[in-house]
């Protein structure tokens, strides 16, 4: 049903059957799964098999059980390919049933960190949409309406510990808790109010994504970090901090300028993040999702590398303006799953792009033109797992106040399951001081060769 393959040490290459949906692991010689290391306690973890789903249970073991490097506290779903650590010991988790659900939500990982193979194409599904043409490399097109343009070249805030206090929030009056910010931007000929917050959801221990929201420059950026709970904050805290800090300011500047300012913005967080997974040993392997919304004039412009989203709500209606670097969106493109299979597919947290992964990141870069009414939603996966595009329509309206979508948002996510850290920002056009078009702009670079 599942194996457990060791990581290093004297288990190191060796694998650890599971053949019941039931199995207690420990040091002792009656238990199910023996690891026998002084680290692991005499009885320490239990592996569960619930409606389809792994669970690993911790039972109050000494020195602790992990999961992709976040302590689980009582009980969390194990994903495929999961690092699993009891005390000292670390081991590679694989489920064997090909035909079992996984739990969705266990964190993001780098489809280079992972052995993988693809899985056997089934017949032809019937036709998708029409594909959106990038001249650097042919792609499906999941955003909104769009005409392609050409390509160019080219690899959050910390949650608050229980019990801080509230603090007074900038922008548009009212307050907000830390892990809050709401603000308003009226200058040139856009007047926003918008909102973001940040939520550690119900499963996880820890909250490895970060946002930052600059309203009266126009900025805004979520990011969803990796790596396990040290390092995965980390680099999302640094890729935030570092891309709204790069492109400060867009006033003036032209869609191109804007644009080149942007990639500029994640490849200088890309870099510095990279450079502390060379010379620090405990942040090796770690890495993040950007995705950045920019407002300038009357135009939107958005930088995305990973799966972190980018909607807008326009007229009644949601659009996915962004697309995800992950191994399933590669395998919807090429005809091997549907969208649906996709949403529940064992490896739909593994993305194939990221910021710190490697030297270089190329982000995605998409423009257009803002309306009154508009509604831009940036989330991390945490929340779009969770979340259907439907059910996110139904939550958005012009009509509410952001702070109170952003609210709703992130409890319905918590309602479903919570399986992952959430992060929503929401961005409404309040009213526009200039002519309109309806353009969107998508320019989508290729992945840096390997």
């Amino acid at each position: 049903m599942a194996s457990f393959i060791g990581r290093g040490g004297a288990l190191k290459g060796q694998r650890f059957g599971v053949k019941t949906p039931v199995v207690n692991i420990g040091r002792a010689d009656y238990n199910d799964l023996v690891l026998p290391d002084e680290s692991v306690s005499t009885t320490h973890a239990k592996l569960q098999r619930r409606e389809g789903v792994w669970i690993l249970v911790d039972l109050d073991s000494t020195n602790g059980t992990f999961i992709d490097g976040d302590q689980i506290k009582g009980e969390a779903p194990l994903a495929p390919g999961a690092t699993v650590r009891f005390g000292d010991v670390s081991m590679v988790f694989e489920p064997t049933d090909d035909g079992a659900e996984v739990a969705r939500g266990g964190g993001t990982r780098v489809m280079e960190q992972m052995v993988m193979s693809p899985p056997p194409r089934p017949a032809p599904p019937t036709k998708p949409a029409p594909a959106v043409a990038v001249p650097a490399k042919p792609a499906a097109a999941k955003p909104a309406p769009a005409k392609p343009v050409s390509a160019k070249p080219k690899p959050g805030a910390k949650p608050p510990p229980p019990g801080t206090q509230q603090k007074k929030g900038k922008g548009c009056g009212g307050s907000a808790w830390s892990d809050w910010r709401t603000g308003c931007l009226s200058r040139d000929h856009v007047h926003i109010t918008s909102a973001g917050r940040t939520d550690v959801g119900v499963i996880r221990s820890g909250n490895e994504d970060s946002f930052r929201m600059i309203p009266d420059r126009g900025i805004f950026v979520v990011a969803d970090g990796m790596g396990g709970h040290a390092a995965g904050e980390v680099a999302s805290e640094m890729a935030v901090r570092i891309v709204a800090d790069e492109i400060h300011s867009v006033r003036g500047l032209t869609d191109d300028q804007v644009a080149e300012r942007m990639r500029a913005a994640i490849r200088t967080a890309n870099g510095s993040i990279f450079q502390r997974t060379l010379t620090e040993h405990d942040k090796r392997g770690m890495g993040t999702t950007v995705t950045a919304l920019t407002l300038f004039e009357t135009r939107f412009l958005i930088g995305q590398v990973g799966d972190s989203r980018a909607y807008l709500m326009r007229d009644g209606r949601l659009s996915q303006l962004t697309k995800d670097h992950s191994y399933v969106q590669e395998q919807v493109d090429a005809g091997y799953l549907t969208p649906e299979q996709a949403r529940t597919h064992p490896y739909s947290n593994v993305i194939t792009r990221c910021v710190g992964a490697n030297s270089d990141v190329m982000p995605d870069i998409y423009a257009g033109t803002v309306k009154p009414k508009d509604l831009f939603l940036l989330a991390s996966d945490g929340l779009t797992g969770m979340l259907e595009d439907y059910q996110l329509s139904e939550l958005l309206s012009p009509d509410r106040m952001p702070q109170d979508e952003v609210d709703a948002l992130i409890a319905e996510a918590n309602r479903h399951g919570g399986l992952d850290n959430i992060t929503a920002i929401i961005v409404r056009i309040d009213s526009v001081e200039a002519p309109t078009q309806d353009n969107v702009t998508t320019q989508q670079s290729p992945a840096r060769p390997r």
